[in-house]
C-alpha cells in the first residue's frame, strides 16, 4: 500500500499507512525507509527527509545506493551544497562509488539549477579517479557532453570548451554527435552564434553527420546571435543530410528576423510554414513588443487569441505593447479580459547561491529573513540608477494599482530581490554576481539591471529561459534582443 500511494505522489495516504505501521510496532526496514524517503524527496520536502534519515540511523538501518542517490538528487534540487558535500563523504567513507548515470543525472540537475560550485565538486572528483583512462568511449561522450552542458549552463562557457578541447585531445577520434551538440547547445545559450557555427563546420570537416538536435542548437545560437540569413541558410542545409525540418527550427529562424526587427520578413516566414505553433507566434509577438510594432502585435496577438485563447503569455506582451504607447484604456481592457478567463501570470522566481546555499525569491516576496534590508537595498539602487538617467518602464505593471505605486511593484521583482541579495552579501572585489530566473527576464529589470551593472562597476551575470545575460558598464551581451 505504501508503495503505491508513492508512485501516485499521494503523501497524505502514504503518510496515513507509514502512520498505522508505526501504531502496530512493526519493524521498519530498509524497503519502507526508501519508499517513504523518495516520496517527500520528490514533493522537495527536505525537513521530513532528514527527520526519516535520523530515525533510520536510530533504527540501525544502513543505507544503500538508492536512499543516498535519493538524496542527493534532492540537495540537488533545493541548492542545498553543503549537505550535499556532507552525504558525498559519507558515501566514500562507506565504499559506495557512484555509476556513470548517477553522475549524469547529479551533472544535469546541477546545470538546471545552476549550482556550479557542486559541479566542480563531482568534476574534481572524476579528475582525481581518472575517469578518462577507466570509461568506454560511450561513457566518456556521455560524460563529456554532460560536462559540457554543466558549464555553460551555469554560465561558464569558457570551461565548457575546456573541457571539449581537452576530450578532444584525449579521445576525439571517438567522439560521438552528442559531444558535438552539447558544444553548440552551450554557444546557443551565451548567444555565440559565430563559435556555434565553427563548432558545427569541424564536425562536418572530420567526417561526422549532423543530426536533427545538432541543427535545433545551431540554429537557436544563430537565433541569439541575430544572424537571420545564416539561420536561413543552414535550415535549407539540413536536406542535404536527408532531414526535413521541424517547427521548432522553423521557429528559430522566425525568431532571428523577428529578433533583428525584420518583423514583415518573419511573418511571411511564418506564412510559408505548413504548420506552426504557439511558441512560433509568441517570438513574433514578443518582437513586436520589443520593436513597438503595434499594428502588427494587435495582428499576431488575433491569430493567438484565435488558436490558443487561454494563453497568459499573448495577453500580457499585447498589454506591455498598449502600455508602452501610451494605449492605458487598451491595456486595461487586456487586464479585464484576462481577469475574466481567470489567467494568471505564472509567478517570477530567481535565485542566486550565497555560500553555498540557494536563495529563493518570489516576485513581492515578504518570506526571506533579511527581506527588509534587501527591499532597502533595491530602492537604494532604483533611486541611485534613476539619478544616473534610467527611466522606470512602468507600463510592465499589468496589475491595477495607483500611479505611485507602479514603482515599487516593479522594485519587488524576483530578479531585483535576488541581485539586491547578492550585492549585499558579495565582497567588494568581487567582480560578478550570478542569478538566475525561471522567466524570460521583464524589460524593466533589463534596463534596471543594465544601469545598476554601471553603477556598482561589477558585471551582474542572469540566466533566464531564453538565454545567459552578461550586464556590465551599462551594456548587455543580448544587444537588448531576447
Amino acid at each position: 500500500m505504501l508503495s503505491m500511494y508513492a508512485k501516485k505522489g499521494d503523501v497524505m495516504q502514504a503518510e496515513r499507512v507509514w502512520s498505522e505501521l508505526e501504531g502496530r510496532g512493526l519493524p521498519p526496514n530498509l524497503y519502507l525507509y526508501t519508499t517513504i524517503i523518495s516520496l517527500y524527496a520528490r514533493a522537495e520536502n527536505s525537513l521530513k527527509v532528514e527527520e526519516l534519515w535520523k530515525k533510520m540511523a536510530l533504527d540501525g538501518i544502513s543505507p544503500d545506493l538508492e536512499v543516498y542517490t535519493t538524496l542527493l538528487t534532492l540537495y540537488a534540487k533545493v541548492g542545498e551544497v553543503a549537505k550535499s558535500e556532507k552525504i558525498l563523504k559519507e558515501m566514500e567513507i562507506g565504499g559506495f562509488k557512484l555509476d556513470l548515470s548517477v553522475y549524469c543525472t547529479l551533472l544535469s540537475l546541477y546545470a538546471n539549477t545552476g549550482n556550479i560550485e557542486l559541479g566542480r565538486s563531482i568534476h574534481c572528483k572524476l579528475l582525481q579517479n581518472d575517469w578518462n583512462e577507466e570509461m568506454g568511449n560511450r561513457s566518456f561522450n556521455y560524460l563529456t557532453a554532460s560536462l559540457i552542458m554543466l558549464y555553460s549552463s551555469c554560465g561558464d562557457v569558457g570551461n565548457a570548451r575546456k573541457v571539449f578541447d581537452s576530450a578532444m585531445v584525449k579521445k576525439g577520434e571517438h567522439f560521438d554527435i552528442a559531444v558535438w551538440n552539447a558544444m553548440i547547445n552551450g554557444y546557443a545559450l551565451h548567444g555565440y552564434g559565430k563559435e556555434a557555427l565553427e563548432i558545427y563546420e569541424q564536425l562536418c570537416a572530420k567526417g561526422f553527420s549532423p543530426n536533427h538536435l545538432t541543427f535545433t542548437s545551431l540554429l537557436t545560437a544563430l537565433s541569439h546571435a541575430i544572424l537571420p540569413e545564416k539561420a536561413l541558410e543552414y535550415i535549407n542545409i539540413m536536406t542535404q543530410f536527408g532531414l526535413t525540418p521541424d517547427i521548432v527550427q522553423h521557429t528559430c529562424v522566425v525568431d532571428a528576423f523577428a529578433r533583428g526587427g525584420k518583423l514583415e520578413e518573419a511573418e511571411k516566414y511564418i506564412g510559408s510554414m505548413s504548420e506552426s505553433n504557439v511558441i512560433t507566434w509568441l517570438s513574433l509577438l514578443g518582437a513586436c513588443r520589443l520593436h513597438g510594432d503595434l499594428e502588427r502585435g494587435e495582428r499576431v496577438a488575433k491569430e493567438i487569441f484565435k488558436r490558443w485563447p487561454m494563453n497568459t503569455a499573448a495577453y500580457v506582451l499585447l498589454g506591455n505593447i498598449y502600455a508602452s504607447k501610451g494605449m492605458h484604456m487598451e491595456r486595461d481592457l487586456v487586464r479585464k479580459n484576462m481577469e475574466d478567463l481567470q489567467l494568471k501570470k505564472v509567478p517570477g522566481m530567481s535565485w542566486i547561491y550565497i555560500d553555498g546555499k540557494m536563495n529563493r525569491f518570489l516576485v513581492s516576496d515578504k518570506n526571506h529573513p533579511e527581506i527588509i534590508k534587501i527591499r532597502n537595498k533595491m530602492n537604494e539602487l532604483y533611486e541611485e540608477i534613476k539619478k544616473a538617467g534610467f527611466i522606470p518602464r512602468t507600463h510592465y505593471v499589468l496589475k491595477d494599482v495607483k500611479e505611485e505605486m507602479l514603482e515599487k511593484e516593479l522594485c519587488g521583482h524576483s530578479e531585483k530581490l535576488a541581485i539586491a541579495y547578492g550585492l549585499l552579501k558579495c565582497s567588494f572585489n568581487q567582480k560578478d554576481i550570478t542569478i538566475y530566473k525561471n522567466l524570460r527576464v521583464c524589460g524593466d529589470c533589463h534596463e534596471a539591471t543594465k544601469w545598476i551593472s554601471k553603477v556598482i562597476g561589477k558585471t551582474i551575470k542572469l540566466r533566464d529561459t531564453q538565454r545567459w545575460h552578461n550586464f556590465s558598464d551599462g551594456k548587455c551581451s543580448c544587444n537588448d534582443c531576447w
